[in-house]
């Protein structure tokens, strides 16, 4: 599995830098209001207090929008986020002290000192952040998750060999992460997710956005009887099994030779007839070799882990093991109704797969006349007949139950917060939720683009970037949203998951 995601700790220290700056820059300009009053001089400083003041806010809202609320790719950055804006402040303090302002000397060297040292240190982050190339792809594309999450992340599972028999999967089959130097080869799956705030104190929640397969999709399109793919993975074996055969023939007709004239007649005999064999058998597994390897060719390239109950009960197994190695107490769903039918078709097999806040696989009297659809054998959307199942378990919450009873867990429906509660400042959108879901207006239909510690800094972003600041304070109900989930316990941290059932390639990934 390949983990994408970006430093978020830079965003974090990116803005208590700039609130550093802005604070001693807010002082700076009261102390010359009441020396100075009203004079030109004092004009031409608070001028210059104010540019660097929006500069820094501007500075600190980029990052953010590119690493926290990953709204858009990665942007290059080719210098220190704050060294031009650490130096106007310096060069702003002499004209300030002819004035006859005094500015303490110690909050000075902690802007042009520490604060040098620390821009260059995050500079130095941003730099080796981009080298590693492990930073998220598809942030942008927000009708596949909800926002205002602590963390964004894409995780990819993939198989790192070439496939046997000289098969190539087609750009159709892999259409995520193909591109340049870190192209991720035989993608299986991807995952897209965050990682949150609980609503218990201190708790930490990683919620599923997404999990899609570019291959079984596509397979679905071109081949849904799946009667063209090849499993050139078992031919292999198999070819390698009749070589290791010929290997053992071949050791024991050199044996026999090297006996010479002390060889018998019985000797002779098993010679001959390990001859036989071996000419035999080379035969059988050379024409073996071609014909898988034209069948291989011929078919479509296998991968493992067929059908969504498997690839998705893997991906679900896989976010809980890598949730536990981050210490995170619980892994949770997006539910249909803040996502998935929220902000794009509401599509039968999403609510299916993913379910509700409270697991199942659809709602009371929600159906065809409310948008539900399917697509038909000519990839057309067409209604539903009739409506979901509101007692059915959908396939992820019922694969959480399994792992639970299997682990000693537990499963139920949590508080989930939409954005750091630690930061009252919202950056609040809004959401087309509809009534049928059975949800508070107020909780259900926002969603934070992003949270911060002071009104300035949630105005300015929503004046660049869109939204409404509201100031919404821990434990407040509009904080937060539910879902499905399942806690991470120690058991899970430390024993191995059964990768599947079916679908070949069984491999205990966890061990």
């Amino acid at each position: 599995m390949r983990k994408l995601g970006t430093d978020v700790k830079i965003v974090d220290e990116a803005e208590d830098l700039g609130r550093d700056i802005n604070n001693s820059l807010d002082g700076i300009k009261n102390k010359v209001i009441a020396k100075v009053g009203d004079s030109q001089e004092a004009e031409d400083v608070i001028e210059i207090v104010n540019s660097i003041q929006k500069n820094v806010r501007k500075q600190n809202a980029l990052m953010y929008n590119k690493f926290k609320e990953v709204e858009d790719q990665y942007s290059d950055f080719e210098k220190s986020p704050f060294g031009d804006l650490i130096g106007s402040y310096e060069a702003l303090i002499p004209q300030v002290r002819r004035l006859g302002v005094e500015v303490d000397p110690l909050e000075i060297s902690r802007i042009t000192e520490a604060g040098k040292a620390k821009d260059i240190d995050i500079f130095r982050r941003l730099q080796l952040q981009k080298s590693q190339g492990f930073e998220t792809k598809y942030g942008n594309y927000g009708e596949y998750r909800i926002k205002g999450g602590d963390e964004y992340f894409e995780n990819v599972v993939y198989y790192p060999k070439e496939l046997p028999m000289g098969q190539k999967l087609s750009g159709g089959f892999n259409r995520h992460y193909n591109s340049g130097d870190k192209a991720i080869p035989n993608q299986i799956y991807h995952v897209r997710g965050s990682i949150r705030s609980g609503g218990n104190e201190n708790q930490k929640v990683m919620m599923i956005d997404e999990i899609q397969s570019d291959y079984h999709q596509k397979l679905r399109k071109v081949n849904p009887t799946r009667d063209k793919v090849q499993n050139a993975f078992g031919s292999e074996i198999e070819f390698f099994s009749a070589n290791r055969k010929l290997e053992k023939i071949v050791d024991e007709m050199k044996t026999i030779s090297a006996k010479g004239i002390k060889a018998t007649r019985e000797d002779q005999a098993r010679f001959n007839k390990l001859n036989s064999e071996f000419r035999e058998m080379r035969s059988n597994s050379l024409n073996l070799s071609n014909i898988t390897n034209r069948e291989a060719q011929d078919g479509i390239p296998f991968l493992p882990l067929y059908g969504k109950e498997n690839w998705g009960a893997h991906a679900l197994k896989n976010q809980i093991k890598d949730a536990a190695d981050r210490g995170v107490d619980w892994v949770a769903i997006s539910p249909v109704e803040y996502l998935h039918h929220a902000k794009r078709t509401k599509y039968l097999g999403d609510i299916e797969f993913y379910g509700t806040r409270t697991g199942k696989a659809g709602f009371k009297g929600y159906g065809g006349r409310q948008g539900v659809v399917r697509k038909d054998a000519n990839d057309n959307e067409v209604p539903i007949q009739g409506f979901t199942d509101p007692k059915k378990k959908a396939t992820l919450p019922a694969a959480m139950d399994k792992i639970a009873r299997e682990y000693g867990s537990e499963v139920k429906t949590i508080p989930v917060a939409k954005s750091d509660p630690n930061k009252p400042f919202k950056v609040v959108v809004q959401v087309d939720t509809k009534k049928e879901f059975g949800l508070n207006p107020d909780k259900s239909r926002t969603q934070h683009k992003a949270a911060f510690k002071t009104a300035q800094e949630a105005e300015y972003y929503s004046g660049r970037y869109g939204g409404d600041v509201e100031k919404i304070m821990e434990g407040d109900p509009r904080l937060y949203f539910d879902a499905y989930a399942i806690r991470v316990n120690k058991e899970m941290a430390d024993k191995p998951f059964k990768a599947y059932n079916t679908g070949g390639l069984v491999v205990n990934i966890f061990a």
